[in-house]
């Protein structure tokens, strides 16, 4: 077994929704980022687009600056350790999930503005409004931040 196993994480994607700050109980500031991740990709004579929503979360100062300056459809990149949280929902079904633990957050560029030319823009946008309040659910049953462990926040 190694003793200090390699675990980074770089992504590079559009913002989801306004990021949010919060507060655990022990006034650690931290804010949730759902990334879309677009992947191109060749099948036999064209080429399709895949999207994955890749969740992040973010603390301290960073999680400050993020939901001051952050805005939906900003493209980011991110750099951080990818972390599994175990839980057990209320309904006693074991649960998991993986995220991004942010270390570094690039703000690359600011979303256009709307105009005639960005049907695309707001296509991907009700998209990714449509995912986003599909899964809104899944991510305020896992209260994930206040089920950390004192070892977590003696890590951050």
């Amino acid at each position: 077994m190694t003793k200090n196993a390699l675990n980074k994480t770089i992504i590079e994607g559009r913002v989801v929704r306004v990021p949010e700050l919060h507060k655990t109980k022990l006034g650690i500031s931290y804010c949730k980022l759902i990334v879309a991740v677009n992947e191109l990709y060749y099948t036999v004579g064209h080429s399709q687009q895949s999207t994955s929503y890749i969740s992040v979360a973010v603390w301290n100062k960073t999680a400050s600056a993020c939901c001051t300056y952050l805005t939906k459809g900003q493209k980011v990149r991110i750099i951080g350790k990818l972390r599994q949280s175990v839980w057990t929902s209320n309904s006693g079904l074991k649960k998991s999930k993986l995220e991004i633990t942010c270390e570094t957050v690039e703000f690359l560029d600011r979303p256009q503005k709307k105009s005639a030319k960005s049907t695309k823009a707001e296509t991907a946008a009700v998209a990714s409004d449509a995912w986003a309040a599909s899964h809104n659910s899944e991510y305020e049953e896992s209260d994930w931040a206040e089920e950390m462990c004192e070892a977590d926040l003696q890590e951050i």
